[in-house]
């Protein structure tokens, strides 16, 4: 390693540790944690019960100290890619994106051929809607690696986010060809197409099916293009079969039940929406098409319960709010 570049990289962490190494750690919910601390006490040099310990403060969500002990490791061993993606992304975690990106930077630039560094730069600076960085870093994977299908996915999502369509098309396309079980790709091409109006839809929900057949996402993205586009009957059946695969995925019982409202079936949306509210009591919307159908039914002191349930849950939703104000004059 370039003898300055290595001098430069510590005095950095070292000022990024400065403030933290003396502060006492927080308060250990688990014991594991007390158990790393112990450990790390008698082993102060040892970076990987840093890590570990970090893992844990994150899963907790105190990233300042999962941020701290992470820094902590780097300054005792800067030769691990791992430890400064871990960092990256517990300072995104923490809202400091400028931070979080003068760390994927700062190990590109010690490790200017790692192609997963690149990666995560590419995607945090697209998080960041900073598309003209994003792209750079999406371009110098696909130099490194001309067949590389993350560089191609990363490069389309730009694309897409920007506007431009047609070489969005073609990068999701090269995506697809270098990795064919790349998911995600075949989910997008298909809402490309569905956004253009163009029947191709279809047949990447149907591949995104194909790829994984038990990821639920890729079944609803072809249910909800069919109850868009005239296949209610189909998309009821896929949304029937989506409960089976995860009978907590809120989307489904909340799809199907408003088709049911449409078709005049109210008995069967309120068995939707019931099912929706019983698996995910903080699902505001479930409360209040259920309070929708219960007023459709007559029974309208139920309505209005549901539909300050879904108020308390989210007091700034206003259907909720107008919906009770109108059935409390009647």
């Amino acid at each position: 390693m370039n003898i300055a570049r290595n001098t430069l990289f510590l005095f950095i962490i070292i000022m990024l540790c400065a403030c933290n190494n003396e502060a006492e750690p927080p308060k250990e919910k688990s014991p594991a944690n007390r158990s790393l601390t112990e450990l790390i006490k008698k082993n102060p040099e040892d970076a990987q019960l840093l890590i570990e310990r970090a893992a844990i403060y994150a899963k907790e969500g105190v990233y300042k100290a999962a941020i701290d002990d992470v820094q902590r490791a780097l300054a005792i061993d800067n030769s691990d890619v791992s430890f400064y993606h871990l960092l990256s992304d517990y300072q995104m975690d923490d809202q400091q994106s400028k931070e979080c990106i003068e760390t994927l930077e700062l190990a590109h630039e010690m490790f200017p051929e790692d192609i997963k560094t690149l990666l995560k730069l590419s995607e945090d600076h697209l998080i960041l809607q900073n598309y003209e960085q994003s792209f750079l870093a999406a371009n110098k994977v696909l130099k490194i690696d001309p067949q590389n299908a993350e560089g191609y996915f990363m490069a389309g999502m730009n694309f897409r986010d920007t506007g431009d369509t047609v070489r969005a098309i073609s990068a999701f396309q090269e995506c697809i060809e270098n990795d064919p079980d790349l998911f995600d790709a075949w989910i997008i091409m298909g809402q490309i197409y569905e956004d253009m109006g163009n029947k191709k839809a279809i047949d990447y929900f149907n591949g995104a099916i194909e790829v994984a057949p038990e990821n639920v996402n890729g079944w609803h993205s072809k249910a909800f293009y069919l109850q868009n586009n005239g296949g209610i009957e189909e998309a009821l059946t896929i949304y029937k079969k989506i409960n089976t695969i995860d009978k907590y995925f809120p989307q489904a019982y909340l799809n199907a039940g408003l088709l049911y409202l449409d078709m005049d079936s109210v008995t069967k949306a309120y068995d939707q929406f019931n099912i929706l509210v019983n698996t995910s009591p903080t699902n505001y919307f479930g409360f209040y098409y259920r309070g929708i159908a219960n007023e459709m039914m007559g029974r309208n002191s139920l309505a209005i319960e549901d539909y300050q349930t879904a108020l308390r849950i989210n007091p700034n939703f206003t259907r909720a709010q107008k919906a009770v104000e109108e059935l409390s004059k009647g």
